[in-house]
């Protein structure tokens, strides 16, 4: 009936068939039904986006069965608020967020869920479920501070003393946050947040819940990784691989499947396993090309470079940075320009340029001061090996404003990368 009314439309493609809300359903709503009808119509919208799951049976990444059109979902979401859906809305704009992340489109979704957050019980669980994911979002949008408010909001809900699950679930969702933008976690907020994956780990265990498990594991491998502890992120990361590998695995694991095998051949890397963590990082990449993430891909081609640099294949690695600021180029994603700069930066240390590698690092440490973008201990340690002692003392704590823009800096690289990319 939807379909058949205009309100979505059900798009076949080879992969899976997926549903489109129509960019004209919020006209259409609003002009030609009476109030009654308009919840009605909505809340048959609702189920038919959400297929009746609540955020707890799934996972929040990919609940949604189908390649959304972002603008007509939030457009529906806020014909929810105003007709006093809030529980409708709110789950709908959580279920969303992920999706809007990956898009790198996320000023919009962020104005509805400020509106919504502030109509819901803050003792409720749908109350915490919008501060993680506002916490992501305002990660992702660089608002560190806004990020952190949410996550101790959180933190502070009595939810998770009296709920074993909803206490685990928040412990991985959380650290997702901290995840989604790099910032220089406080040890105690490090201590805690490892302390509770290991709770959420244990738990996940024995309730034998080997997504949610695998996925417990992930995170706390990223921790480790971002604080350079890359022995014990392997450690992790090879657990969560093993859990999500199991036979007969739902969709959902499929979908995170490729973000799993992708640490884990970052930890490759840096032990030095350089064919294996190649071989894993293709595999992800095909995985994200089969659905269309375009932040995810150029994330994987990034770690094929730095994978190509360690393996001292200078040419392979030149190709795959050019790939990364060509995809870079077609999103804007700041962090992964930051993180190309310092690969770039190790790729001239490595040709024994070692004069223009000291300006793009006097560049790149003013841009991460700007944003509070840390590099993470991994990345410190390696700028580390390819800088002599004395100058790297000078030059990795320079906060320096720039005298280049990021935008000229990433103009120069890119340049001068073609030159050298195989013909």
């Amino acid at each position: 009936m939807l379909k058949n009314k205009g309100y979505l439309q059900v798009v076949e493609n080879p992969l899976a068939s997926y549903i489109m809300v129509q960019r004209t359903t919020f006209t259409q709503i609003t002009a030609t039904l009476l109030p009654v009808k308009r919840i009605h119509y909505l809340q048959s919208i609702f189920h038919v986006l959400c297929d009746g799951f609540t955020i707890d049976m799934k996972f929040p990444l990919n609940m949604l069965n189908f390649q959304s059109d972002l603008p007509g979902v939030l457009q529906v979401a806020t014909l929810m608020l105003n007709a006093g859906m809030v529980d409708a809305c709110a789950l709908l704009c959580c279920l969303c967020s992920e999706i809007a992340i990956e898009m790198g489109d996320t000023a919009d979704i962020v104005q509805v869920m400020e509106q919504c957050v502030r109509m819901v019980p803050n003792q409720s669980t749908t109350y915490i479920e919008m501060q993680l994911a506002l916490g992501k979002l305002y990660s992702e949008r660089g608002l560190t501070f806004n990020a952190i408010s949410c996550f101790m909001h959180v933190r502070a809900s009595n939810l998770l003393r009296t709920n074993d699950h909803f206490r685990a679930r928040v412990a991985v969702i959380q650290a997702l946050g901290y995840m989604v933008r790099d910032v220089n976690l406080q040890q105690h907020d490090f201590d805690f947040l490892c302390q509770e994956l290991v709770f959420a780990i244990d738990y996940f265990a024995t309730a034998q819940k080997n997504e949610w498990h695998g996925r417990a594991n992930h995170c706390l491998a990223y921790l480790h990784l971002f604080a350079g502890n890359v022995s014990v992120a392997h450690k992790h990361s090879a657990a969560a691989l093993q859990l999500i590998s199991v036979p007969n695995r739902t969709n959902e694991a499929d979908d995170y499947y490729a973000h799993i095998l992708r640490l884990h051949a970052v930890t490759l890397s840096l032990l030095g396993d350089y064919t294996l963590a190649r071989n894993q990082l293709k595999q992800a990449l095909v995985a994200y090309q089969q659905t269309f993430r375009t932040i995810e891909i150029l994330q994987t081609y990034m770690r094929l470079a730095m994978n190509e640099l360690f393996a001292h294949d200078i040419q392979a690695a030149t190709n795959y940075l050019y790939i990364t600021l060509q995809e870079i180029n077609k999103t804007g994603n700041a962090k992964s320009v930051l993180y190309c700069i310092d690969l770039y930066i190790l790729l001239l240390c490595v040709q024994g340029n070692i004069t223009h590698a000291h300006q793009l690092l006097y560049s790149v440490n003013g841009f991460r001061s700007e944003r509070g973008v840390s590099r993470g201990a991994v990345f410190d340690q390696l700028i580390e090996q390819y800088f002599a002692q004395i100058a790297h003392q000078t030059i990795i704590k320079s906060t320096l404003e720039s005298k280049q823009s990021l935008f000229d800096v990433l103009s120069q690289i890119t340049e001068e990368l073609n030159a050298r990319i195989a013909i």
